[in-house]
């Protein structure tokens, strides 16, 4: 550093000059970029309290740090992000509480004055669980099970890419005889505590955790190095009653995908799965997982278990449609830019149709179950005046308010369900012209058809 000096005209001291400055600056900039984000997810009482504390530790350099809540959130379609239940934040930085705002015009956004000689900023925060929340953001604890979706419980830099902003996080369970599964990578068990291997933003929040203490393991598949399992959560133990002939079923379905695609972008797939009279129920895609929720006789009850294979199904299928390949418009730089859903028929109409697919060639729906429910599909759809004036794409594009929407005259406004319902019969359209162009080489009818995937 001597060569970036200059001799100063106030006797022996020495400062530097603007290119040195310069370059502290970038130096602390490139440091703050890569070094990972440390966050400690505390759940230890969140099944009495329904409030999870959260702590983090992100590098920043002096100046104004700007932190964004998540709120466009992949597999959610749209700005649900639930900043009104992050409350009491404090940001603390070389031992003193530091200056924040947040932005007038963007509430998902806050300003952090950090300064001099500060290298990171500790963020403290409650995220306090709602019990009548939309969709799934009240799925967070019972007195049993605790679902932990990480978008929920952190903050990252506003203008971050996703894919290459890396966390190291961990989490506080309540208790030593918790059970948690999840994607996340190399977890490492410390009492009640569980540390995982630093990862991408993007990777940590396409990799929920289930915990609980009534829970058990079906593996699916096991071969050549690929596994597949549903991890089950239960309220009780008699809920986790699954016959052998379902399970029978169940391993059909990573063999009837592998017939449908060919091949596996994942190494190890977890089908996690809340089955709760308590907890509400849920189904979003991930990658190497699903997270997904149904009532407490999902896995014993003979009807029940239908709709649960179909959910599976559904989640399963969005791993390829979806995840491994996703429209352009909703693969984003970071969780605040708006995705554009207009290709959502394709997306959600798809998966709708091989998640019905499916359930049939496994064994859980009969042929004639898959007809009558796209006969079912059909008539209620030619009965939807909103149909008349409104196409497709636009129910499509229309998914970040619809999916929130009164159900009230839902036949004129249109619902989100008709990308996914009407989506449905486009796909078994093409499916069905492909296997006339083909001479049904090329279709894929409800019939025994499996082939395994290397």
């Amino acid at each position: 550093m001597t060569s970036s000096r200059t001799p100063s005209l106030f006797g022996g001291a020495t400062f530097l000059t603007a290119s040195a400055c310069l370059t502290l600056i970038l130096n602390a900039t490139a440091s703050a970029a890569t070094t990972p984000i440390t966050l400690t997810v505390d759940a230890s009482d969140t099944p009495i309290t329904s409030v999870v504390h959260v702590h983090e530790t992100i590098p920043a350099a002096p100046g104004t740090l700007d932190l964004a809540y998540p709120r466009w959130v992949p597999g959610e379609h749209s700005a649900a992000g639930p900043v009104e239940d992050m409350a009491a934040p404090v940001f603390t930085g070389g031992g003193a509480t530091l200056v924040w705002t947040r932005d007038p015009f963007d509430v998902n956004e806050f300003h952090v004055t950090v300064p001099a000689g500060v290298s990171s900023v500790d963020v403290a925060f409650d995220f306090l669980g709602s019990k009548d929340g939309t969709y799934g953001e009240a799925r967070l604890a019972t007195p049993t099970i605790l679902a932990v979706n990480w978008n929920q419980f952190l903050l990252y830099p506003q203008r971050a890419d996703i894919g290459t902003t890396m966390f190291t996080p961990a989490i506080v369970l309540p208790g030593a005889d918790w059970t948690a599964e999840t994607a996340l990578a190399d977890p490492v068990r410390t009492g009640n505590s569980i540390a995982f291997a630093t990862t991408s933003l993007e990777r940590l929040v396409d990799s929920p955790l289930d915990a609980g203490t009534v829970t058990k393991q079906f593996m699916l598949l096991d071969t050549d190095g690929f596994t597949n399992e549903i991890d089950v959560f239960a309220d009780r133990p008699s809920q986790l009653e699954l016959s052998g002939d379902n399970l029978a079923k169940f391993k059909n379905i990573p063999l009837e995908m592998d017939a449908i695609y060919g091949a596996r972008h994942w190494t190890h797939y977890r089908f996690l799965l809340t089955v709760s009279d308590v907890m509400p129920g849920n189904g979003v895609e991930h990658t190497s997982s699903s997270d997904d929720g149904a009532g407490g006789d999902a896995l014993t009850d003979g009807k029940a278990i239908l709709g649960t294979a179909g959910l599976l199904a559904h989640e399963f299928n969005h791993s390829w449609d979806g995840k491994y390949r996703r429209p352009a418009d909703l693969a984003t730089a970071n969780f605040q830019v708006p995705e554009g859903t207009d290709l959502l028929w394709i997306y959600e109409g798809m998966t709708q149709f091989y998640g019905d697919l499916v359930p049939t060639r496994a064994g859980f729906w009969t042929a004639e179950r898959f007809r009558e429910n796209a006969a079912a599909i059909y008539a209620s759809l030619d009965n939807e005046p909103g149909r008349l004036v409104r196409p497709l794409t636009d129910a499509a594009a229309s998914a970040p308010f619809l999916y929130g929407a009164p159900r009230s005259l839902a036949s004129e406004r249109r619902t989100a369900g008709d990308f996914y319902r009407e989506g449905e019969l486009l796909w078994l359209d093409v499916d069905a012209r492909l296997g006339a162009m083909s001479n049904a080489t090329k279709s894929s009818p409800p019939r025994a058809h499996r082939r395994n995937c290397r």
